[in-house]
């Protein structure tokens, strides 16, 4: 089983509110993470090598925490 992120309370603001500053591929990584995918899972849906280092940078900001 692999690690599963979820959104903060300011993760799910950010998706209204658009404060936050995100470049649009951290807004896409953030609007899948839904507290039941995979790092996998997204990985295999976003097609991309730099996934870890999107949601590392989102953690550190605080918009997903390890669910």
């Amino acid at each position: 089983m692999g690690v599963i992120f979820a959104k903060t309370p300011k993760g799910q603001e950010e998706l209204t509110a658009k404060t936050g500053g995100l470049t649009p591929r951290q807004r896409r990584v953030l609007i899948m993470v839904d507290g039941k995918r995979t790092v996998s899972e997204l990985r295999e849906m976003l097609l991309s090598d730099d996934l870890q280092h999107t949601l590392g940078l989102l953690e550190e900001m605080g918009f997903i925490e390890v669910a």
